[in-house]
């Protein structure tokens, strides 16, 4: 037998693939039943269960793995991360505030001078 590719499902992650589904459609039609009966709290509680159930099973799988992993190491290069002091923040929101004021002015004038051009072209100005 030959190497397995690394990219190809195997049947027991196919197998709680199917399983996961079942589990959310069995939600649905839990819902749709209790939806009427029930208060909406257990309902939520209900969903939350499910999900959590479910989010389990599939991080079993070799892409939930791979998923996790990702995640992980998203989490890490966060930590690395120099983030700007608040005065720096502030000082940065107030150029970029003042950058789209400037350029909206710069905008508006030179729509003014083309209505005025295209109006002295047609002959509609005075």
């Amino acid at each position: 037998m030959g190497k397995r590719q690394e990219g190809a499902i195997n049947k027991s992650d196919i197998i709680k693939f199917v399983l996961v589904a079942i589990l959310i459609l069995g939600g649905f039609v839990a819902n749709y039943y209790f939806s009427t009966k029930t208060h909406w709290s257990i309902i939520v509680l209900g969903w939350l269960i499910l999900v959590c159930i479910a989010a389990f099973i599939v991080l079993q799988t070799a892409l939930g793995k791979r998923f996790w992993k990702f995640v992980r190491e998203a989490r890490n290069e966060m930590r690395k991360v120099v983030w700007p002091s608040r005065r720096q923040t502030f000082q940065m929101t107030l150029m970029v505030i003042a950058i789209v004021i400037i350029f909206a002015i710069v905008m508006w004038l030179f729509d003014g001078i083309l209505l005025w051009a295209v109006k002295w072209l047609t002959g509609q100005g005075g």
